[in-house]
């Protein structure tokens, strides 16, 4: 426990020793009492009683003695000037020089601002996020903060923290103590001392926090900590939930008893959007906070025109109006700049190559309609290591790339090595450590030496030292999602991959943001027609050559499966391979692999004919609606996967299924999916176990009614199998009724 209390010792062996001179004193005085030397006795009675009452009214159990608030005040003046000039967590390699959190602040700052939508919030949202979550910690106590990926969601924790930092230095006496804590570092604090008490861990982490890296610590004992958390007198900024670097045990259990206990006080609590909806928002530490606040991103017209002003004129671009004027002539590009991260680095790639700066190699910039997250991050990502090839960097940058995706997919492959269900959703083991850092850095050249990749990995790469003396993660989860979709692309564009190589990248269900990424850098192999030819005749082979072995291979089916729903993203207009796939759909004996072909179909090329078909299968056999149902139970964590063979096993939860199921009603890019959506919705309610399962778990009055609109708008669809759909899920919640 030493290496993380780095601040508190001193304090620990004051208050050690102050109890132990008032407990030697009530000695002396017994032995004065006994011996009869009243003197002696009376004396040291005083000096116990002096010390005794001195410490309740220098450390008063419920709120800060005088001596506590003037060692935490200058603690936390130490803390604004760090804070002014540390680097903004979550966000991207500063490629043009150091962006620092002070830039973000005042009139003519770095933040562009993101939109929000609260309830329960019983504070107004009148002078900004950042002011409005300050104050509403402070009134209700606790505060559930959401968002996309990339929305600001740790920027705006990390600006709270500053402004509720500067409200305690004004006034330490009213105010409470605020600790900025990221979970993806809490959770390894957690990992690696589970042998403690639970709230011990969260306290230790606090106690050990310094000012900077090689400053003093908090000035505050664990025990004295404890103590200000019961009284309420201490503010937790917690960011992250998605990022925990653990995990709870039990598939749903996504919150550890180490969180859970300091969740009930006043806290705020960051995760993703998709997150919370699948793995928390049927559970119990939802209902706990008051307030619960979604961010819906940056207004361009607004916030983001201002950003790109402020960020040419701390760099001296005069490019500011002409990357305005070509964000705002894409829709494409106008809508993912409506999330701060992009926002930065679309602003970053545009501004210098149109104010003139040399890009070298950098590639061409995208016509209107075909930017997407993919091609912004490709871009800054080629920026930034030409820069830094520049500086110095010794490794070329086509190979640092390389490394990083290598680095990427292992970080994804150990998140799978036996400590949690196969196929889970999401990926919570976002640390690697040094040795096994170095294990990829030496298999990608075993005949050279790895300490200068190592090194030139480590400090100039994506990578920054996490928690711990020899950890390291992805600046921010959206680029270890990227390299790690990189990472298969480059598997698939390669003519000469070995077999086992092509089926490691296809065992496994892919996370939703990373299959995002996947598909958007796979989109673009289709219109390169010799990486479209590679990627064809990869995903046909595992398609065609594993039938052989699938029938006793579950991964091997999986593999299959995802082939399948892959490839029609590159057979674009290529009625000849698409001809080819609609044969093999036919012949496919196993539903597993015939569903993945329909949904590739109705996702990468707008035909629903296939799942008209799949939909039909499920009234016809019961197997392709078990698989159905098992595959997605346990993509979305509502089954283990065990021995299952994505098959349903049967068991009540199906809560997430449902709530994915009726995201995809609410969105036109799943137009085609609708009638799958359906029945998948009709059957977990026409299961009575089910049923009961989701009285419990969702709202399922607001969502039968929201069903019911939807159902009766389109139950005269001209898609046959979408109106019987509706009409079967309307007769069934009439019935109900």
């Amino acid at each position: 426990m030493a290496r993380r209390r780095r601040g508190a010792p001193f304090v620990d062996l004051v208050e050690e020793l102050n109890q132990l001179v008032a407990f030697g004193g009530l000695v002396i005085s017994l032995a004065g009492l006994l011996s009869g030397r009243l003197f002696l006795a009376v004396g040291a009675l005083v000096v116990a009683v002096v010390l005794f009452l001195g410490r309740r009214v220098l450390t008063p159990r419920d709120r800060l003695g005088p001596w506590e608030r003037r060692r935490l005040r200058r603690y936390f003046r130490a803390q604004l000037v760090v804070l002014k000039e540390q680097l903004p967590a979550g966000l991207p390699p500063m490629s043009d020089g150091g962006i620092t959190l002070g830039d973000f602040v005042g009139v003519g700052g770095l933040f562009a601002e993101p939109e929000i939508e609260q309830t329960g919030a019983t504070e107004e949202n009148s002078a900004g996020v950042v002011d409005w979550l300050a104050r509403e910690v402070a009134a209700s106590g606790s505060v559930l903060l959401l968002g996309d990926p990339g929305v600001g969601k740790t920027l705006v924790c990390e600006l709270a923290y500053r402004e509720l930092v500067r409200r305690f230095v004004a006034d330490p006496k009213r105010e409470r103590i605020p600790w900025l804590l990221r979970l993806v570092e809490v959770g390894e604090l957690i990992r690696s001392g589970s042998e403690t008490s639970p709230n011990l861990l969260i306290e230790t982490a606090l106690a050990g926090r310094p000012a900077d890296g090689d400053g003093d610590g908090v000035p505050l004992s664990v025990d004295r900590i404890h103590q200000l958390l019961r009284a309420d007198r201490i503010i937790l900024l917690l960011d992250g939930l998605d990022e925990l670097a653990i995990h709870g045990g039990a598939a749903r259990d996504v919150i550890p008893r180490e969180l859970a206990e300091v969740l009930r006080g006043r806290v705020v609590l960051t995760c993703r959007q998709t997150f919370f909806d699948l793995y928390m928002a049927a559970s119990e530490p939802s209902r706990w906070f008051v307030t619960r606040a979604n961010l819906r991103g940056v207004d361009f017209q607004v916030a983001g025109r201002s950003f790109v002003r402020a960020y040419c004129a701390k760099f001296g671009l005069d490019s500011a109006e002409t990357v305005i004027a070509t964000i705002e002539s894409s829709t494409a590009l106008t809508d993912l700049v409506s999330r701060p991260l992009l926002l930065f680095m679309a602003t970053d790639v545009l501004a210098n190559r149109l104010g003139g700066v040399p890009a070298e190699n950098a590639g061409r910039a995208p016509e209107p309609d075909e930017w997407n997250a993919a091609e912004v991050y490709d871009l800054y990502v080629s920026k930034w290591l030409h820069l830094e090839r520049r500086r110095g960097m010794s490794v070329h940058w086509q190979d640092m790339q390389e490394l990083a995706e290598r680095v990427a997919w292992r970080i994804y492959q150990l998140a799978f090595d036996g400590r949690k269900a196969f196929g889970q959703f999401d990926v919570h083991d976002l640390l690697i450590g040094g040795r096994t850092l170095n294990d990829v850095v030496r298999q990608w050249r075993p005949e050279e030496s790895p300490d200068e990749a190592f090194r030139e990995l480590t400090l100039r790469s994506f990578l920054v030292r996490s928690e711990g003396d020899d950890y390291y993660r992805f600046v921010h989860k959206s680029f270890f999602e990227f390299f790690a979709a990189r990472y298969i692309r480059s598997v698939l564009v390669n003519d000469q991959v070995a077999d086992d190589v092509l089926l490691a990248v296809l065992l496994s269900p892919l996370p939703d943001e990373m299959i995002d990424f996947t598909r958007q850098l796979l989109d673009r192999c289709a219109g390169i027609a010799i990486e479209a030819r590679s990627v064809c005749r990869n995903l046909f082979h595992v398609l065609e050559v594993t039938a052989a072995t699938a029938a006793g291979s579950h991964s091997a089916i999986m593999a299959r499966q995802q082939a399948a729903n892959l490839l029609p993203l590159v057979l674009g207009d290529d009625q000849r391979s698409q001809d080819r796939l609609r044969e093999i759909h036919a012949d496919e004996p196993h539903p597993f692999v015939r569903r993945g072909i329909a949904v590739g179909f109705a996702l990468h090329l707008d035909d629903g004919s296939l799942i008209d078909r799949l939909v039909s299968d499920f009234d016809e056999d019961p197997d392709s609606l078990i698989f159905h149902l098992g595959y997605n139970r346990i993509y979305y964590g509502d089954q283990g996967a065990s021995n299952s063979g994505w098959r349903d096993d049967g068991t009540d939860p199906c809560d997430r299924l449902f709530l994915a199921s009726l995201r995809q009603l609410r969105s036109g890019a799943y137009a085609q999916l609708w009638p799958m959506s359906l029945y998948t919705i009709r059957v977990l309610l026409a299961d009575p176990g089910r049923r009961a399962y989701l009285d419990r778990a969702v709202d399922i009055r607001a969502s039968e009614d929201e069903l019911l609109r939807f159902a009766v708008t389109h139950k005269d669809d001209a898609r046959e199998s979408l109106t019987q759909e509706c009409r079967r899920l309307v007769a069934l919640l009439m019935g109900a009724a």
